[in-house]
Parts: structure tokens; C-alpha cells; sequence
């Protein structure tokens, strides 16, 4: 639980870092979303 979560962690700052740009990070904050959701029922 807690290396998904870091690693999660580590995969959204580096997906921010590298979308800096108007709808990329509005896409990847809804895909964050998603994924934040969908870890939280898996454990």
C-alpha cells in the first residue's frame, strides 16, 4: 500500500513536471483523480 502510494506519488510529479501546459494538466489532474479513487478501493 504505502510503495503504490509513493509511487503514485512520484508518477504525478513527474507527469506535472513534464505537463506545464493549459489542457495537458487539466487532463492529468482528472487521471489523477481517477487513479487516486481507483487506488483508494484496491486497498
Amino acid at each position: 500500500m504505502i510503495c503504490k502510494v509513493s509511487s503514485y506519488v512520484a508518477l504525478m510529479t513527474k507527469r506535472r513536471y513534464h505537463s506545464t501546459r493549459g489542457p495537458a494538466t487539466a487532463t492529468g489532474s482528472v487521471t489523477s483523480t481517477l487513479l487516486l479513487a481507483r487506488s483508494a478501493q484496491a486497498s
